[in-house]
C-alpha cells in the first residue's frame, strides 16, 4: 500500500511529494533549508536547522518522528561549511 505524504502549506507541485509511505516504510524526498515562504536562511547553521525541521515535518505528517529514522543522508555542497 502506498500513501503520498504532503505537508500542509507547502506545495511541492503536482508531480512531486514530500514523502511516500510504502508498507510502513517512509521514503522522504530531499529537504533543503528553505523556509515555508521559500526564503533561504542567512547562514549555514540556520539552513541546516531549517532543513532538519523540514524533514521533521514530513515525519510528523506520516505519524513518525526522528526515533523512527534508520538512515539519513546529509549533503554539504561547500567544504568550508563542514566544520559548522
Amino acid at each position: 500500500m502506498l500513501k503520498v505524504i504532503k505537508i500542509d502549506g507547502k506545495d511541492v507541485g503536482p508531480a512531486s511529494s514530500a514523502g511516500i509511505l510504502a508498507n510502513q516504510t517512509l521514503y522522504v524526498a530531499g529537504q533543503d533549508g528553505r523556509n515555508a515562504d521559500g526564503s533561504l536562511a542567512k547562514d549555514f547553521q540556520q539552513e541546516v536547522g531549517q532543513s532538519l525541521r523540514n524533514v521533521q515535518g514530513v515525519l510528523r505528517a506520516a505519524g513518525m518522528d526522528f526515533g523512527n529514522a534508520v538512515w539519513i543522508n546529509i549533503y554539504v555542497t561547500n567544504a568550508q561549511d563542514i566544520a559548522a
